[in-house]
């Protein structure tokens, strides 16, 4: 008997417990709601004005002031002997940036923004500055029942944007001619172009590509932006001598390999 009374006892006390505890729960929940709906409607308020705001003629010269400050204070930095002078005396591009004392920012002109369309693929969708992204043309005769592809890693310049010269750069095109719809390989490769070429395969269609290292050598094949000798494969190798900086590494995403394929330094 007093088991029971135990029993009916604490169940009672359990059900007070639970009812007692959740009265303040959901007190506190509609307190956040209320004070985060205002918030909320203030948040809103704001994009909506950030996206109707217009930039004045007096807010670009207030920055164009902001920026000559800027640039005075730094000439005074450089009079002090704070920071060096290639500071603004290096040209851009070329040159040898001060790169340890100063912001690598700093070498990057003012650029307009959107002044330049989008690079399409192939030469019929180039953009104002003739830019596009070759497409490689396969070779279906060399190794029938697969597209063949030579591919070359050379070294070029291309302009990037209106306000800037040709900047070099080191990428890949087709050598080979591809296959035309009459079966024999008439087809010319396209220009080299920044990331370019692109190679369109098929699934169940094998795809055999021949990588030539082209780039320059000797000094001519050093690269022309600073380079970090501590990190795996550069600076000194087992005989004492310097790595090239002439040397590629290929690399495959997006295809279903193992692990061994997926590409290092060393593999």
């Amino acid at each position: 008997m007093k088991i029971r009374q135990t029993s009916k006892a604490l169940a009672l006390a359990l059900a007070l417990a639970l009812v007692v505890t959740m009265l303040p729960v959901t007190a506190v929940g509609q307190s956040i709601d209320d004070e985060q709906q205002p918030v909320s409607e203030a948040l809103r308020q704001r994009v909506l004005e950030q996206r109707e705001r217009k930039i004045t003629q007096e807010q670009r010269e207030a920055a164009a002031d902001r920026l000559a400050e800027q640039q005075a204070a730094v000439a005074e930095q450089i009079e002090a002997g704070e920071i060096s002078a290639s500071a603004l005396t290096t040209p851009v591009p070329g040159g040898v940036p001060d790169y340890h004392t100063y912001p690598n920012w700093a070498y990057t002109p003012p650029l307009r923004k959107f002044v330049d369309t989008l690079p399409g693929v192939g030469p019929a969708n180039a953009n104002n500055l003739g830019q596009f992204v070759s497409v490689a043309h396969p070779d279906t005769i060399t190794y029938p029942g697969s597209d063949y592809y030579e591919i070359e890693l050379v070294e070029y310049t291309e302009q990037m944007h209106s306000d800037l010269p040709p900047t070099t750069l080191r990428g890949y095109r087709q050598t080979n001619f591809g296959t035309d719809a009459g079966g024999a390989n008439t087809i010319p490769p396209d220009p080299v172009h920044y990331l370019g070429p692109m190679i369109f395969a098929e699934k169940d269609r094998p795809v055999r590509v021949k990588f030539t290292n082209s780039l320059p050598t000797g000094e001519g094949g050093d690269l022309f932006i600073p380079v970090d000798t501590s990190v795996m494969g550069a600076g000194e190798g087992p005989t004492g001598e310097l790595y090239t900086q002439n040397r590629a590494s290929l690399h495959l995403h997006g295809g279903r390999t193992p692990w061994i394929s997926d590409g290092t330094p060393h593999q």
